[in-house]
């Protein structure tokens, strides 16, 4: 068996009964290509190189290859460092998904190591790309605000107390763990500020505060413009703001083609 016996010498004793002869030596010359005894692994990383290695017996050169459209290409890309080394130095930028793997090489030919994946996570707290904007209800209605980010894992909106922010836990409220929230717009709630928290794994950023203003309830009749319904200023099923209309008189109401709302009978 010529497994690990490459390069030794061998001879054969003849022997009779007046003695022995030694033959020449011989060399055993054992031919094959590298053997890969340590794969590289896949990489997840938020930092700005990741690093890929392996390691072969009977290699005499190295070359890292990427797999793009089904097809292996050596890297040549001069951002890249250690390409026809055992390791590799990836620059991740815009590199999340891409797969790698080694072809080792000596003299009897290429063996190919098995594939790598690098997957690139964000290394930054959230982004956000659109603050939440200040909004005017009538009381009785509901009031909504939306925050936009980029990077996040979580939502969390705040109320300022007059001397600092307390997340928003009152059951009234909906979406107060998402990125929109929706406020019933009482008397009580005029003049308040909220904000959203936004994180990750990374930390939190804080949007920017919205006002909530809360202006009396109108006079005449308020008509909501998806169920063509009609109430009363004082009614418990208001529309949200932005689907209501308001009329003057009742007659104004029905000739519109609005119907008395079941719960007010206005």
């Amino acid at each position: 068996p010529t497994a690990g016996r490459n390069g030794m010498k061998y001879r054969c004793a003849v022997t009779n009964s007046y003695g022995t002869t030694y033959s020449s030596g011989a060399k055993l010359t054992v031919t094959a290509k590298p053997s890969i005894t340590k794969q590289p692994a896949s990489v997840t990383t938020g930092s700005s190189k990741a690093t890929f290695s392996v390691t072969a017996a009977g290699a005499t050169s190295y070359q890292w290859q990427y797999k793009s459209g089904g097809n292996w290409y050596n890297v040549t890309n001069s951002s890249y460092s250690g390409i026809k080394s055992a390791t590799m130095t990836v620059p991740t930028a815009g590199r999340n998904g891409m797969v790698y793997r080694c072809a080792v090489t000596n003299s009897y030919g290429t063996t190919y190591s098995s594939s790598a994946k690098l997957t690139v996570t964000s290394s930054s707290k959230p982004t956000i790309t659109k603050q939440p904007g200040s909004v005017t209800a009538t009381a009785g209605g509901t009031a909504t605000f939306s925050v936009t980010a980029g990077g996040a894992a979580s939502y969390q909106w705040q109320y300022y107390t007059g001397s600092g922010w307390a997340n928003v836990t009152n059951s009234s409220y909906s979406g107060t763990k998402s990125a929109t929230m929706t406020v019933p717009a009482t008397a009580s709630r005029n003049g308040m500020k909220y904000r959203c928290a936004v994180t990750n794994s990374y930390g939190t950023t804080y949007s920017s505060s919205a006002k909530l203003t809360v202006s009396s309830a109108a006079s005449g009749y308020i008509g909501n413009v998806k169920t063509l319904k009609f109430h009363l200023p004082s009614c418990g099923t208001l529309p949200a703001s932005y689907n209501q209309v308001i009329f003057t008189t009742r007659s104004e109401a029905v000739a519109a083609g609005y119907v008395p709302c079941g719960n007010c009978n206005p």
